[in-house]
């Protein structure tokens, strides 16, 4: 199996110069960062597909810290007996040690900022059972959530 380095589309903001111009460049480096991360179960689409979703929070984006969580897997263990884990190849051990939800069991998360969770409309029950207790277990660690 080839493995790829991972690419990256990165938005800076928009910020006007000493000319009028507009120019990518930070203006210091206190800047906030959007980190968005898409599905596709560690195998499917690609970053092309979604990049427009970053340029566009970033086109309304404000100096502030928020977590967006769309439609995650936070619980990695019932994907073990699934297709999705055809090439991860994980067993019930290892697939707990990955997930986010139960390593938040363990531990309480070393930041904190307000946290919004989300799934689609007519996503799959699994999707909302698991986005439904990942709300639950930030809010037990006194975390800022929002569920939708």
């Amino acid at each position: 199996m080839v493995r790829r380095k991972p690419r990256w589309d990165i938005f800076y903001p928009m910020i006007m110069n000493d000319n009028s111009a507009t120019t990518h460049k930070y203006k210091d480096n206190a800047t906030p960062v959007l980190l968005f991360v898409h599905g596709g179960y560690w195998q499917a689409g690609s970053r092309k597909i979604y990049s427009f979703i970053g340029a566009k929070i970033h086109q309304f984006h404000k100096p502030c810290m928020v977590c967006f969580l769309i439609s995650g897997v936070f619980d990695v263990v019932p994907c073990v007996n699934t297709f999705v884990n055809d090439a991860m190849k994980l067993d019930e051990e290892s697939a707990a040690r990955l997930s986010p939800q139960r390593i938040l069991m363990k531990t309480s998360p070393t930041f904190s900022c307000p946290v919004l969770v989300a799934v689609e409309e007519h996503g799959s029950p699994e999707f909302t059972r698991q986005s439904k207790e990942f709300v639950e277990i930030l809010k037990s660690h006194g975390g800022t959530e929002f569920f939708s």
